[in-house]
């Protein structure tokens, strides 16, 4: 995954889905990885939120995010990492703002992506803390205590991606559109993630209390990727999470709020 600043002369850019693009995602992708959903959930109890931790010696973890506090930074492993740029742009994109900054820093570029300023209980994006040191691929809130148990419900909302892959090679970083269609009553979860170019990632997931777990996949994308997140806010008003492969080949965080 291009996830790391790297020795580059020209400058880092990110490839905007400033319409929005495709549809609801009714149509998963097929495998909602029951299988491991209960240890997933277990994790996903423990914790406000979760990150991929890129380390500078290329090595990836996973990571509980465990703070409330969750606008300026995130806590990982005992550590505060701040998440939203001191100076940076914003860009809306279906209907929800990212701001971000891009550095260079001893010719390393350093960037950050963070949403969404319209959500009051979850946020999610990408930091990349500078050279040789680390990135953060997160997403955190404040967990829905109670959770619908009937009924279906339409998010609309956001993603970053990120992909070590020909036909993501003219950026580190897309952000586009995000649909879900949720069913709580048969405990699922189905998305579509979208950006002008290029084929929908489908996604798909099993829901377990305020978390949810599955995969996500694209024709475009050689492996399917892991999927996990939850649910935030009143009433599982606003939902947040991330995915990504076992061969970290790419990978994103993604956040949607009721309609």
């Amino acid at each position: 995954m291009k996830h790391l600043s790297k020795l580059v002369l020209s400058v880092l850019t990110v490839f905007s889905l400033t319409a929005c693009g495709g549809g609801g995602g009714d149509s998963g992708t097929g495998n909602n990885s029951s299988a491991a959903l209960p240890d997933i959930i277990q994790v996903l109890n423990n914790s406000t939120g979760r990150a991929v931790v890129f380390t500078n010696n290329g090595a990836t973890r996973q990571s509980l995010v465990t703070n409330t506090d969750f606008r300026n930074y995130i806590e990982v492993d005992g550590q505060k990492i701040r998440i939203f740029p001191q100076a940076g742009a914003s860009d809306v994109i279906n209907g929800v703002t990212w701001v971000s900054e891009v550095r260079m820093a001893n010719r390393y570029y350093e960037a950050e992506y963070h949403c969404c300023s319209e959500f009051d209980s979850a946020v999610f994006g990408v930091v990349e803390e500078g050279p040789y040191k680390n990135t953060y691929l997160y997403y955190n809130g404040l967990p829905s205590q109670s959770i619908p148990t009937s009924g279906q419900a339409q998010y609309k909302g956001s993603f970053v991606l990120s992909a070590d892959n020909p036909a993501f090679e003219k950026a580190d970083y897309y952000l586009g559109a995000a649909m879900f269609s949720v069913d709580f009553g048969a405990k699922k979860l189905n998305g579509e993630l979208t950006h002008v170019g290029f084929q929908p990632i489908k996604l798909s997931a099993v829901i377990s209390g305020n978390s949810f777990a599955g995969s996500a996949e694209s024709p475009q994308l050689p492996t399917q990727a892991a999927l996990e997140g939850k649910f935030y806010g009143e009433n599982a008003k606003q939902l947040a999470g991330f995915f990504e492969d076992t061969k970290d080949t790419w990978g994103g965080a993604f956040g949607a709020a009721k309609q």
